[in-house]
């Protein structure tokens, strides 16, 4: 009889623990893996019109930002994001910013890119489809593409002590190896985005458009170019 209890005992923890277990891997799933070829992307720019970006091949690489304006550590990070940017763009790697609230409105967002001087293709992502297909966890997260759409970095942008995302761009832009291929993000939980905040002005008023505001970078003007094809 006790060696029946004991037994029972053993088998009720095991299921516990494969319950457990699974919950767990659920709860860790959903982000894209390193070489996973992300293929085309339905994007949606801060004046609603839908375009698709299938055109990796167009440039070496691609980065994928999911930003927030209400992040305090997206804004944090807004000087380093555009350092990068600006070190690499003539080199034709491509910052692609999503909006991965969806509470937050175009204007919100424009708001935010304006006085934050961030000139690159910034989108909308009200039905969260574009975060569903890449499962960020927090903001500021990014993804890098290679021309083949396959994602060759995920996680964090880095800082001037951890070069993270900007090595692995080194690395396309020389055609090496990316040997560091994930830094785990840290920021603002995605579904915790937190209230609208008031940002202050760091360059004035500047005329913004989610394309047209590129008009300095050769090409700017073509969305073709930059997100595919009209919807």
């Amino acid at each position: 009889m006790v060696n029946e209890l004991s037994r029972r005992r053993r088998v009720c923890k095991m299921v516990l623990f494969g319950c457990v277990l699974s919950v767990g891997l659920a709860a860790s799933a959903g982000a894209v893996e390193v070489g996973e070829r992300i293929g085309p992307l339905e994007l949606t720019t801060l004046e609603d019109p839908r375009f698709v970006m299938d055109n990796y091949d167009k440039r070496v690489g691609t980065v994928i930002a999911f930003l927030s304006s209400r992040c305090p550590v997206t804004d944090k990070m807004a000087e380093r994001i555009n350092y990068v940017q600006e070190e690499y763009r003539h080199d034709d790697i491509l910052w692609v910013g999503i909006g991965a609230n969806p509470a937050e409105s175009g204007d919100e967002l424009r708001d935010f890119c304006q006085k934050r001087g961030m000139i690159f293709p910034f989108y909308q992502d009200p039905q969260g489809k574009i975060r569903k297909r890449f499962g960020p966890k927090v903001t500021p997260e990014v993804f890098l593409l290679n021309a083949n759409s396959e994602v060759v970095y995920h996680g964090a942008i880095g800082d001037d002590e951890d070069y993270a995302l900007e090595a692995a761009v080194r690395a396309m832009d020389k055609n090496r190896e990316i040997k560091v291929k994930h830094v785990p993000a840290k920021g603002t939980p995605i579904d915790k985005p937190g209230p609208k905040r008031e940002i202050d002005d760091w360059y004035g008023t500047i005329a913004f458009s989610s394309e047209v505001i590129f008009e300095k970078i050769p090409g700017a003007g073509d969305w073709k170019l930059y997100s595919g094809n009209p919807i």
